[in-house]
């Protein structure tokens, strides 16, 4: 049951039990005197209870008063509708509250991901603009996040990447053609201190709050590349003996 439903219920039953918003009650042939004392002066009695003087011999002195039993009828409903609006409220502070906490709890579980992730990841607007970038992309490229959050993503590149890449964002907005979102390749990155080295990029778009994200996972792989050419190099020594 809903908000207004209580309250609606609430007002009328508080309207019904207002002095001066009473219904009128009318029985046969019955009107209703106050009780005279032998005292020279008129005392009248508690209301619930008034002399009743009917030609029916049945109703008997000390008749309880109808209209004050429904009023008192009326402020008992008043006091349920109360007490299931407060339910109502209650439980829905719980409910929120349960939702709220689920909700902190997964992001707490996301961001607990992104910082232990051994590669880096890193997430740029429509612009080029780099959002966030985690713990390992900062070790990766050497820079700290505050260091690299809202500037332009090609900062990590050397060229001809770095003049390429808002071209890149650019015509796949426009055309919707792909280049390497959805395509793993291999490229060059570019570290504060201007050394470049290889690296794994895999890049990724989503639709975030109707904004295009593009998230790119980074894997320096400078240690796989070395060993690869310290093989050939041992390779080309034996064919040559």
């Amino acid at each position: 049951m809903k908000a207004p439903i209580f309250l609606s219920i609430l007002i009328l039953a508080l309207h019904l039990a207002t002095p001066g918003a009473s219904f009128a009650i009318q029985t046969e042939h019955r009107s209703h005197t106050w009780v005279k004392t032998s005292t020279a002066s008129s005392v009248q009695p508690p209301a619930l209870f008034r002399t009743s003087q009917s030609s029916n011999p049945g109703i008997l002195a000390g008749t309880p008063n109808i209209e004050t039993g429904s009023r008192l009828s009326m402020l008992v409903i008043a006091g349920l509708g109360i007490l299931l609006l407060l339910s109502w409220f209650f439980i829905f502070r719980l409910r929120k509250q349960a939702g709220k906490s689920d909700q902190d709890s997964h992001h707490a579980w996301q961001s607990t991901i992104l910082e232990n992730m051994v590669d880096g990841v890193i997430t740029i607007d429509k612009q080029g603009i780099i959002q966030s970038i985690n713990p390992a992309g900062e070790r990766i490229f050497g820079y700290s996040a505050s260091e690299v959050t809202g500037k332009n993503v090609n900062i990590l590149m050397p060229e001809p990447y770095k003049s390429e890449h808002d071209i890149f964002i650019r015509n796949y907005l426009d055309t919707g053609h792909k280049r390497i979102i959805g395509i793993g390749r291999e490229v060059i990155g570019l570290r504060k201190d201007g050394s470049t080295f290889p690296m794994d990029l895999a890049v990724s778009e989503v639709q975030f709050r109707g904004k295009h994200i593009f998230s790119g996972i980074v894997r320096d792989i400078s240690e796989r590349i070395d060993a690869e050419q310290a093989l050939e190099e041992s390779a080309h020594r034996l064919q040559t003996l």
